[in-house]
């Protein structure tokens, strides 16, 4: 089974196991650039400033 990592999120969830993304709602943090259905997200946005992968680093 291949893993899409665009799926992973910055803050350490997996949009593949999210409800909003197995309805349709939501496409993806990576897909969406950390902009959501539900606003932007700041752990997205965080990471992006400093140029790391997720919040563990």
């Amino acid at each position: 089974m291949e893993v899409n990592l665009r799926l992973a999120t910055p803050c350490g969830s997996f949009c593949g196991e999210c409800r909003f993304f197995k309805d349709g709602t939501c496409a993806g943090c990576g897909y969406v650039e950390g902009k959501p259905w539900w606003g932007d997200c700041r752990f997205y946005s965080c990471t992006k400033e400093k140029n790391i992968e997720h919040c563990g680093l």
